[in-house]
């Protein structure tokens, strides 16, 4: 967290405040509370699609 709480630091610098720009930042700078859950399901969902365009299913 603390490395992309530097990320959005220097991008802050020459693009102004804006933190939906950097994931995994710090709740104190916007972060998600629930972005590790958020992060795993969002994987979940993208194999789903994927695995669907072949017919196939997770289980």
């Amino acid at each position: 967290m603390q490395t992309m709480a530097w990320i959005l630091d220097e991008y802050s610098k020459f693009h102004g405040h804006s933190p939906a720009v950097v994931t995994g930042k710090p709740i104190d700078l916007g972060g998600s509370l629930g972005r590790d859950a958020a992060t795993g399901r969002g994987v979940l969902f993208a194999t789903e699609a994927l695995l669907n365009e072949y017919g196939k299913s997770v289980s």
